[in-house]
C-alpha cells in the first residue's frame, strides 16, 4: 500500500505544495492584521493571581472483544504567591464498544467537569484555563445518541448530565473561565482554506496580542449551536448562560497562536459585551505573562504532562492485571497474512 500511496503523492506533489505554500491576497492579509490587537504594552505589566490549569487524557488497549483503558484528569494550581498544588482522578477498567475514543473522550469530558466545580471552591477569586474547546465538547454531548457502555456499566453520567453540569460551572465563573485550544483547526472567524489558527500565527509578524473577539451566536454555522444551548440550559433550569466568545492570542514575542473561548453570562449584558470581552482579554494576557512557559499557560502545560498516558503506561497496566499478552484486535490478522503468504510462496 505505501508503494501505491508514494506513487499517488508524486502524481500530486505540486498540487499538495500550493496547498501548503497558499499564497493569500494582499486584500486578504490586511484584513487579518486590522484583526489582530497588539498588545505589546501595557499588556506586558503583571497581575498576580491564582492560576487553576484543568487537562484530561486516556489512553487504551484493544483486545479481542474487550479493551482496558485508563482515563485521568489533572489539575494544577498556581497561587500568586508561587505555591503550586495538584489534584487528580483517575478511572482504569475493562470495557467493550462499538466507539472506544467516543466514549473515552467524553468521560474526559466528565472528570475535566468535576475538577472544574472542585476548582470553583478551590480557587474562588482566581483565574480557572481548560484545555479543548468549549463549543467542540459541547456540540459532542449534545449530538451523542443512544447509551454508551460506560453509562450502562455506570462507570460515567449520561452526557446530557455532564453538559448540565458543565454549562451551569462555566455560567457561575464566566469570564473566570478561559477555554485554551493548542490546536483548532476551526474556521469561523476568517473562514479560509485552513483553520484561523494558521493564518493569525502567520500574517500578524510574531507580535504578542490577540484576534478581535466574535461572538458565537454572530458566526454562520456556530450561531445553531449557541441556540441549542441556549435551550438546554432553559429546560434545565441553568441561569446565566448566554454565549461564548472566540478570540486568538499570542502571549510571547514570535509564540504560538492559541484559540480561546470565553463563556459569556446574561450578567454581562449584550450592548457592550464584546467591549467588556476585549477589556478582560488584555487582562487575561497580562496574568498569564507571569506564568507562561515559551508563550503557553505554566498550568496547562503542567496538567498536559501529569494527565498524559503513554502508550508504555497502558502496557505496563495490562502487564499488572495478567492481559498484556492477550491477543489484541489486530495481532490475529496479522498472522493470517503470514501464514497465507508463506503457504502461496510453497
Amino acid at each position: 500500500m505505501l508503494p501505491e500511496a508514494l506513487e499517488i503523492l508524486m502524481k500530486n506533489i505540486e498540487h499538495i505544495k500550493a496547498k501548503v505554500d497558499e499564497l493569500l491576497p494582499l486584500d486578504k492579509i490586511k484584513y487579518i492584521k486590522s484583526l489582530w490587537v497588539e498588545c505589546v504594552s501595557p499588556c506586558a505589566s503583571r497581575i498576580r493571581v491564582n492560576l487553576a490549569g484543568i487537562d484530561s487524557g486516556f489512553n487504551y488497549i484493544e483486545y479481542r472483544g474487550y479493551a482496558l483503558y485508563v482515563v485521568d484528569v489533572a489539575l494544577v494550581m498556581l497561587k500568586h504567591d508561587g505555591e503550586e498544588l495538584y489534584e487528580g482522578d483517575v478511572d482504569v477498567d475493562l470495557f467493550s464498544s462499538n466507539n472506544i475514543e467516543h466514549e473515552l473522550f467524553i468521560k474526559g469530558i466528565e472528570l475535566e467537569t468535576k475538577m472544574l466545580k472542585r476548582s470553583i471552591k478551590e480557587n474562588q477569586n482566581g483565574l480557572i484555563l481548560v484545555d479543548g474547546s468549549l463549543l467542540a465538547k459541547s456540540s459532542t454531548l449534545l449530538r451523542t445518541r443512544g447509551e454508551l457502555e460506560l453509562v450502562k456499566n455506570g462507570k460515567m453520567k449520561k452526557p446530557s448530565e455532564i453538559l448540565r453540569e458543565m454549562l451551569e460551572a462555566v455560567s457561575k465563573l464566566g469570564f473566570r473561565t478561559v477555554f485554551v485550544a493548542k490546536n483548532s483547526s476551526s474556521r469561523d472567524i476568517l473562514g479560509f482554506a485552513k483553520g484561523d489558527v494558521y493564518y493569525f500565527e502567520k500574517y500578524t509578524d510574531g507580535v504578542p496580542g490577540y484576534a478581535k473577539p466574535v461572538l458565537a451566536s454572530r458566526i454562520s454555522g456556530v450561531s445553531s449551536l449557541i441556540s441549542k444551548l441556549r435551550a438546554f440550559a432553559g429546560i434545565h433550569g441553568i441561569e446565566y448562560f448566554e454565549d461564548v466568545a472566540i478570540s486568538y492570542l499570542r502571549l510571547k514575542e514570535g509564540g504560538r497562536v492559541y484559540r480561546v473561548e470565553i463563556p459569556v453570562n446574561s450578567v454581562h449584558g449584550s450592548e457592550n459585551v464584546l467591549e467588556d470581552v476585549k477589556h478582560h482579554i488584555k487582562l487575561l494576557m497580562r496574568i498569564l505573562e507571569q506564568g507562561s512557559v515559551g508563550g503557553y499557560p505554566y498550568v496547562l502545560l503542567r496538567a498536559d504532562e501529569l494527565a498524559r498516558i503513554t502508550h508504555n503506561d497502558i502496557k505496563r497496566l495490562a502487564g499488572i492485571a495478567g492481559i498484556l499478552l492477550d491477543p489484541s484486535a489486530r495481532e490475529p490478522l496479522r498472522e493470517v497474512f503470514i501464514v497465507e503468504a508463506f503457504r502461496q510462496r510453497i
